[in-house]
């Protein structure tokens, strides 16, 4: 691969020298008509307003577009990856992230396409509390765990958290998957489409900074490396 300048310079983005990937809304995914979403409802006999649901494990998709880009995601935010894309991350040793089976059909022409649910692994710690994100209830009956919002998004990333993974989460922000430069740089030199990368929050300008409840880690990640990573945080 050839070398390029670097994207940005260190002081110019809250998030440098990392970014987070967003997903383009030209072309999003929606469920199958006969898709089964949910796998579990977790009741709560202490609070019944903690119910929830466990996703399903496979994915069962429509692609809108009939040119569907390298990178699809859903509107909850889960993102796809055509078979091209996942050569080029393993041919450059891309860390960070696993993949799911998943199943998706173009909707004008019926066509199956070979993509696969891109799993992110890479760890970046708990946010900084100094981003105003905090643990502000915990259930004991179910588990069910609630965080306040972004105040100071410069302060979610703690780099001493970083296990240098390529694609990393931060908790409890399992959707934002962020990046290394070097994942960035792989992206565009192979001319990839359906996604962008920022160095800033785009989620805080559309008004979603009021807290997060992002469930368990092992919603986002296999097992074993939730539990891994979460046991001692009582998340996985």
């Amino acid at each position: 691969m050839k070398k390029n300048h670097p994207l940005s310079s260190p002081n110019d983005c809250p998030l440098s020298p990392f970014y987070l990937m967003v997903g383009e809304e030209k072309c999003i995914a929606d469920s199958s008509e006969d898709a089964i979403t949910i796998s579990e409802i977790i009741e709560c006999h202490l609070n019944p307003g903690h119910k929830r649901g466990r996703r399903r494990e496979k994915l069962d998709l429509i692609i809108p577009c009939s040119r569907p880009p390298d990178f699809i995601f859903t509107w909850m935010s889960e993102c796809l990856i055509q078979s091209s894309v996942l050569s080029e991350l393993k041919h450059n040793q891309i860390t960070g992230f696993e993949t799911r089976p998943a199943h998706a059909i173009v909707k004008k022409t019926g066509a199956i396409l070979d993509v696969a649910e891109l799993v992110v692994t890479g760890w970046g710690g708990i946010a900084d509390e100094r981003s105003g994100i905090r643990e502000i209830e915990r259930c004991p009956e179910c588990g069910f765990v609630r965080y306040s919002g972004v105040s100071d998004p410069t302060h979610i990333l703690n780099p001493a958290s970083w296990d240098g993974s390529d694609i990393f989460m931060v908790w409890p922000l399992p959707l934002y998957r962020f990046v290394t430069e070097r994942f960035v740089q792989l992206v565009r030199d192979s001319g990839f489409n359906g996604v962008s990368f920022v160095q800033a929050f785009p989620a805080l300008k559309r008004g979603v900074s009021s807290g997060f409840t992002p469930g368990r880690l092992s919603q986002f990640m296999p097992l074993g490396r939730a539990r891994l990573l979460g046991k001692d945080l009582d998340i996985a």
